[in-house]
């Protein structure tokens, strides 16, 4: 059976940079607005989703890239929540998104590189960012989230929580890397 989903790791790091923890996992669910908008790359048609505010939207196509467009550096790529909710399919947004004032979004990096085949997957690095936290106290982060722009709209597409004991130290920070994966 062929299967598609995503792993994740974050690397914790404190104030001063050193590593103090490493967390990984596969990701709980890419949601069914991930679906809907490969059918509309398939048919070259526009598919209703909903955008992170609930709204539904006519999409087609998406990308991801932030380093190039300040506006979106809190509204796509990579996420980041302190919702405990789990996740659902038909999720739109994360349950509680950190404010960029408290963890500093970092431009997302869409960095795909070559697949390679391990496990039974062909497996390809797609994107990576940092997070800093701005704060004097710690900052818990307990879900991660990918939101991608389609059709001038943000669309989230895969959210994982909870996630526990992802503890940011004040001033430290969190990388977080995503790689999807399809069976073969």
């Amino acid at each position: 059976m062929s299967e598609i989903g995503a792993d994740y790791k974050i690397v914790i790091r404190d104030a001063d940079g050193t590593i103090v923890r490493v967390h990984s996992g596969e990701s709980d669910s890419f949601v069914k607005n991930f679906q809907l908008l490969l059918e509309a790359g398939m048919r070259d048609s526009a598919v209703t989703v909903k955008d992170l505010s609930g709204v539904n939207r006519s999409c087609k196509g998406f990308s991801c890239i932030t380093a190039s467009d300040p506006s979106g550096v809190a509204t796509r790529h990579i996420l980041a929540g302190a919702s405990a909710t789990p996740v659902s399919a038909s999720d739109y947004s994360l349950g509680s998104q950190i404010a960029n004032s408290t963890l500093r979004y970092e431009p997302g990096l869409v960095n795909p590189q070559v697949p390679t085949i391990s496990d039974g997957f062909v497996k390809s690095q797609i994107a990576s960012r940092s997070f800093t936290n701005v704060t004097a106290e710690k900052v818990s982060v307990r879900e991660l989230g990918i939101a991608v722009l389609s059709s001038t709209f943000n669309v989230l597409i895969l959210r994982d929580a909870p996630l526990s004991g992802i503890e940011v130290p004040a001033g430290g920070g969190i990388g977080v890397v995503y790689t999807f994966k399809t069976g073969i």
